[in-house]
């Protein structure tokens, strides 16, 4: 909550709990998403940000859960400021 911390201190009124929670950036939105396959993963073009395997599309997508809800109820115990979190685009 470092994160957190620093930036109310800092005066910023939307704060982000600096996404310490995640594991990877994509990976951390779509583990929520069904119909995506992380135990067959393909190679991904050699493009900067998307070096190495990525999960594949094998089913319609669905949201199972809400994305963002562990981080939002664990910053919500350390501020009363209103809390950011980015997501994943299309490319």
């Amino acid at each position: 909550m470092l994160a957190v911390k620093l930036q109310e201190d800092a005066g910023v009124d939307i704060v982000t709990e600096g996404e310490q929670a995640r594991q990877h950036f994509v990976h951390g939105f779509l583990e929520k998403v069904e119909g995506i396959d992380f135990a067959h993963k393909v190679e991904m073009a050699p493009e900067r940000s998307l070096q190495g395997d990525g999960a594949q599309v094998v089913a319609p997508l669905t949201l199972k859960g809400r994305v963002h809800a562990d981080e939002a109820r664990v910053g919500r115990t350390h501020t009363r400021h209103k809390l950011k979190f980015t997501l994943p685009g299309a490319r």
